[in-house]
């Protein structure tokens, strides 16, 4: 029996140990991850999340963060 099961059956077993989540073995593929705004700081393990409207349309700044810091420390070139 899961932990979530358990609480479950036994609401109060939540405010001693707090609330339960399932997770996957294994960190979904980027595509169906959770849509968030910085996804690296975001669980790839959650298994049900509030996947919102099909629409959504998340910035980017998480990609564009890592490659100008990438830049600044000397890590990477400009492309000509």
């Amino acid at each position: 029996m899961t932990l979530v099961a358990l609480q479950k059956l036994y609401p109060p077993l939540s405010d001693i140990i707090g609330t339960a989540r399932l997770q996957a073995l294994e960190a979904y593929p980027v595509p169906l991850q959770c849509s968030t705004d910085f996804l690296w700081q975001r669980n790839p393990y959650v298994v049900d999340c509030d996947a919102g409207s099909p629409a959504l349309v998340n910035p980017g700044v998480d990609y564009l963060v890592a490659y100008w810091m990438a830049r600044y420390q000397g890590l990477i070139s400009a492309r000509d």
